[in-house]
């Protein structure tokens, strides 16, 4: 009996600790409009403003639009400094969320970034909050395309998911 016991639990803490180490993805992605606006500087060396436009869908089943602005700081030979933005995304529902991102180091037309969620609407707004993500992102003349991956515990992915 002590035997079956002592299985239990190896067995219990096996699925704990796998759980720990593979956590749940929440994943988006989304294309859409892309402009900007930008300032040339006598080395090359630009500086620029952005505007995106699109639509998401998700693997919890929400699905919607976004708008992201930014700024974009680039080296004459075309390589990012620094980017940052911040994104409204409004669900299926009228939930609203935030994020802000950056990347550095990569060409303007590829790349990945990593992104923070600032704030949400959502009545789960504090399992959301201050959750990391990894973004990659391709664009194609005027058109972007971005997949956001981020790693949340089972348990929230399952309270988001039921949602």
């Amino acid at each position: 009996m002590i035997k079956i016991i002592k299985k239990i639990l190896w067995l219990t803490l096996f699925f704990i600790m796998c759980n720990k180490l593979y956590p749940a993805e929440l994943v988006s992605e989304g294309s859409g409009n892309f402009s900007q606006t930008e300032i040339i500087l006598t080395d090359k060396s630009k500086v620029s403003t952005f505007t995106t436009t699109g639509t998401f869908k998700n693997n919890i089943g929400k699905y919607g639009s976004f708008i992201c602005i930014g700024f974009i700081d680039r080296k004459s030979s075309g390589e990012i400094n620094k980017l940052e933005n911040i994104c409204e995304s409004i669900d299926q529902n009228g939930v609203k969320t935030w994020t802000k991102g950056k990347r550095s180091k990569s060409d303007i037309k590829a790349g990945v970034g990593k992104s923070l969620i600032v704030d949400s609407t959502s009545k789960h707004k504090k399992i959301l909050i201050n959750t990391e993500c990894k973004y990659a992102v391709n664009y194609v003349r005027d058109l972007s395309f971005a997949k956001t991956i981020c790693k949340i515990n089972d348990n929230d992915f399952e309270v988001l998911q039921n949602d």
